[in-house]
Order: structure tokens, then C-alpha cells, then sequence
């Protein structure tokens, strides 16, 4: 039997197959307060033996086993977002931070990690080398505009500004032929003196 939770479980997610035949299943469980949550990562075999835990170390937001048997957890901490990458047996660390308004990262089954990352004021999907290679990097493309418009007296002449949107992406999606994808708004925006946008 497992050795008792440290709280409710967020997630569970198989490991790969090692080339041992082993395969671990990994957990997530909720821990702390919602103000300072802190949960913890946990290692089982299949048959419920605990490998080991480790300190999520803030809010654990996606879990994904990896390739090679391991586990890759986004944590978002006081200080930001963070890519941290456990092998089969614990070891790892920190694979770096990522933009906190794109939060969500794909595994390729061939290996590397992709996420958004924020670049001085734009946006790149980049890869991670999680023990099989990494990927390429590629600039997204850049925010739309933002126009909006009023009236100091109603049907009276408009004032308009416009000023440039910051850059919005969403997680990325490994697809079935192996191409990476990822959403990115690029539309402008107007919004008219009575609040209706329009796109």
C-alpha cells in the first residue's frame, strides 16, 4: 500500500515504458493553503510501491510524463512559473521559467518539451531538451492593435488612439503527423464610443 497523501490528488499520469519494462505512475497532490500552496510530486510502480517524493515547491499546473520515464511538472511559484524535469528516479531540476500568461507546455513523442516563452515584448515557441534532443525555436507572430474611440458628447466627433496589443498565445499541441501547433491572436481590435468591440 502507498504511504498516506499529503493531501487531495491533482493529477496522475503514466511514465513511459523504460527500457527495463518498468514504468512509474506519477502524482500531484495538493498541499498547503491556497494562499501558499506547496504540493508534492510523488513516484509509484505499478503495483503501489512508492519510488519517492519530492516538494512541488508552489502550485503544480500541468504533470506530463516524458519519453524516457520521467516527469515534467509546471509549478507556479511567488516568483514566477517554472519547468522542472524528474527522471525514473527523482533526480532533475529546473528546465527554466516560462511566460506565466501562457502557462502549458507538449511533450513530442521523439523528445523535446515546447512552451511559450515571453522575449523582450514578443513571443517564441521554444523547445526544452528533455534527454533525446531539442527542437527549434520559433518567433511568433506579433500582437494586433488596440483602437478605441470616444465621444465627448453623444454623436458628436470621435477622438480615436491605438496602441499596440500585447502578444497572446495559447499552449502548444503536439499533432498526430509530429508538427507542433500553437493559437496566437494577431487580430485588431476597435472598440466603439458605446463599449462594442469589434475583431
Amino acid at each position: 500500500a502507498a504511504p498516506p497523501g499529503a493531501g487531495p490528488v491533482r493529477d496522475i499520469v503514466q511514465g513511459a515504458v523504460m527500457p527495463d519494462g518498468r514504468q512509474y505512475l506519477y502524482v500531484a497532490e495538493r498541499a498547503g493553503t491556497v494562499a501558499d500552496p506547496s504540493h508534492r510530486i510523488r513516484a509509484f510502480e505499478v503495483d503501489g510501491r512508492e519510488r519517492w517524493a519530492v516538494a512541488g515547491e508552489g502550485w503544480v499546473q500541468q504533470l506530463s510524463g516524458d519519453p524516457l520515464g520521467g516527469v515534467v511538472a509546471l509549478v507556479s511559484t511567488a516568483s514566477g512559473d517554472v519547468l522542472r524535469h524528474y527522471g525514473p528516479q527523482g533526480s532533475g531540476g529546473e528546465l527554466g521559467r516560462v511566460a506565466s500568461t501562457f502557462g502549458g507546455f507538449a511533450i513530442h513523442p521523439d523528445g523535446p518539451l515546447y512552451h511559450v516563452e515571453s522575449t523582450g515584448g514578443g513571443l517564441a515557441l521554444v523547445s526544452q531538451d528533455l534527454g533525446l534532443g531539442v527542437g527549434g525555436r520559433v518567433d511568433l507572430p506579433a500582437g494586433g492593435t488596440r483602437t478605441v474611440c470616444t465621444e465627448e458628447i453623444p454623436g458628436g466627433p470621435q477622438t480615436c488612439s491605438t496602441s499596440v496589443e500585447p502578444p497572446e498565445a495559447g499552449v502548444p499541441t503536439v499533432m498526430a503527423d509530429g508538427r507542433v501547433v500553437v493559437p496566437v491572436v494577431t487580430a485588431d481590435r476597435f472598440i466603439d464610443p458605446g463599449g462594442t468591440a469589434f475583431t
